[in-house]
């Protein structure tokens, strides 16, 4: 059986919680340059770069609608 509409929405934004809870202390606190939206900087040990979230953990890069002015240009200019 499918579960309830109430319920599925409450488990959501329970998530949707810890995940701007754990964003908060992983992430450093800032604003976005392009809209202003709060967002956190996470670290990524991979790639050894900084990565703007949401604080729904979302990446930034998706959902800010500045973010082709942040775009790096590649080599030989594309």
């Amino acid at each position: 059986m499918p579960e309830p509409i109430d319920d599925m929405f409450a488990k959501l934004q329970t998530q949707r919680g810890l995940m701007k809870a754990m964003l908060k202390h992983v992430g450093e606190p800032g604003f976005c340059k392009g809209c202003g939206q709060e967002i956190a900087w996470v670290f990524h040990r991979d790639t050894s770069k900084n990565t703007p979230y949401d604080l729904d953990g979302t990446n930034h890069f998706i959902t800010c609608p500045k973010a082709k002015d942040f775009r790096q240009k590649k080599a030989g200019g594309e």
